[in-house]
């Protein structure tokens, strides 16, 4: 079974410093061949609140936390979208290239 992670499983599988990191490492390393996603509001949601200072304790860029994400998400799943301002969430062109689809 495939398991779609929300923000919070997310954030905590990407952030050492959260409370459910290490829940959430293990669990990924007990279960992420069987499958797991995300979507685009997760993904959103992950860069709006890691890429907030109250948050990481220090500034970080979308683009750097944007690079994290494609990091950590790298399935070899596209997201096809209408939405074309999504395209900023990815840092780089290739990125939006390998993983986005922008729909006309």
């Amino acid at each position: 079974m495939t398991h779609l992670f929300d923000a919070n499983a997310l954030i905590a599988l990407g952030w050492p410093a959260h409370e459910h990191h290490e829940i959430m490492q293990s669990w990924f390393a007990r279960h992420a061949r069987r499958g797991w996603s995300t979507c685009a509001l997760t993904q959103a949601a992950f860069v709006r609140i890691v890429s907030q200072p109250a948050f990481a304790g220090r500034p970080l860029s979308v683009g750097e936390v944007a690079a994290m994400l494609t990091a950590a998400i790298r399935s070899g799943v596209k997201l096809l979208t209408f939405e074309a301002g999504i395209r900023h969430l990815l840092a780089t062109e290739a990125e939006r290239e390998r993983h986005l689809t922008v729909m006309a």
